[in-house]
């Protein structure tokens, strides 16, 4: 930190959001949380007739017929990740017939996913293209993969104690498309997600998880809400589901609002800075 003068009031513009009591950070400084890019990209990107994502058919089927409980595409290795993963294998007869790949290994497979799910080579331990096509994934219409499972369980860049919120393009997905998630992030990741204006599914099936701030103990709850899933009546709450992917749709058509919001803010907080240096 011997870059920044301690003198001075900083304001920090991030993707994240954090909790400066939670972070041993010699600085006078506050946090301006500032989203927008990964939603903004992929609220443009899928809806611009320039990319050929705009001429898939992005729309989750909650009608068709779903041979897979869930899948998880995981990118690069992280010390959190290979314990959700060792927890999901061990955990493997309880959870359905899901699909997870991790690190461009396939732990578990549905047949015939193979074709429109490309093999990724990993490169000096980390997995190439997880930033902005995820595993290839960017480039294939959710209708030929998504339809095939009943939720997607995503799992975010940081899986933190504290109340620390990055969302990436993992959970910018699943919003697109409509598709039913549970996710693993950090501490409060879902109560943030909401204070975007996005809906979760806490009033379908338990989302207690993300109230829990040891990591771990978060992995057990989690599995024990995606084992709970296997036996979920998704016709009976069809249309509950179907209002919370269109009210995610709408949150990502309408992101001025967030944008405005997050404006404001931060003149709020320039304006304190410079009233409290006496300009």
């Amino acid at each position: 930190m011997s870059m920044f003068p301690p003198n001075k009031k900083y304001l920090f513009l991030t993707n994240g959001q954090w909790n400066n009591g939670d972070f041993d950070i010699p600085l006078d400084y506050d946090v301006v949380h500032w989203p927008m890019f990964n939603l903004i990209f992929h609220a443009s990107y899928n809806n611009h007739p320039a990319t050929k994502e705009f001429w898939y058919d992005r729309t989750y089927d909650f009608d068709g017929i779903k041979d897979g409980t869930f899948i998880g595409l995981f990118g690069s290795e992280k010390p959190f990740r290979d314990r959700l993963v060792k927890k999901i294998m061990e955990m493997e007869n309880d959870l359905g017939n899901f699909t997870l790949r991790y690190k461009g290994n396939d732990y578990k497979m549905l047949d015939n996913l193979t074709d429109i799910l490309p093999k990724v080579i990993p490169e000096n331990g980390y997995v190439r293209g997880t930033a902005f096509n995820g595993l290839g994934l960017q480039m294939i219409s959710p209708s030929d993969l998504y339809k095939r499972f009943r939720f997607n369980l995503v799992v975010e860049s940081n899986a933190y104690s504290v109340d620390e919120f990055h969302p990436t393009e993992k959970i910018c997905k699943p919003l697109v498309v409509g598709m039913p998630f549970v996710v693993y992030g950090s501490y409060r990741f879902l109560h943030n997600l909401r204070e975007l204006g996005f809906q979760t599914y806490r009033n379908l099936w338990s989302e207690e998880y993300d109230e829990i701030q040891d990591c771990d103990k978060r992995i057990e709850s989690l599995l024990q809400t995606c084992k709970d899933l296997v036996r979920f009546d998704w016709q009976k709450n069809r249309s509950e589901l179907i209002e919370i992917a269109w009210n995610n749709s709408n949150a990502l058509r309408n992101l001025q609002k967030m944008v405005k919001r997050d404006l404001e803010n931060f003149i709020q907080k320039v304006q304190q800075g410079m009233m409290t240096n006496g300009h």
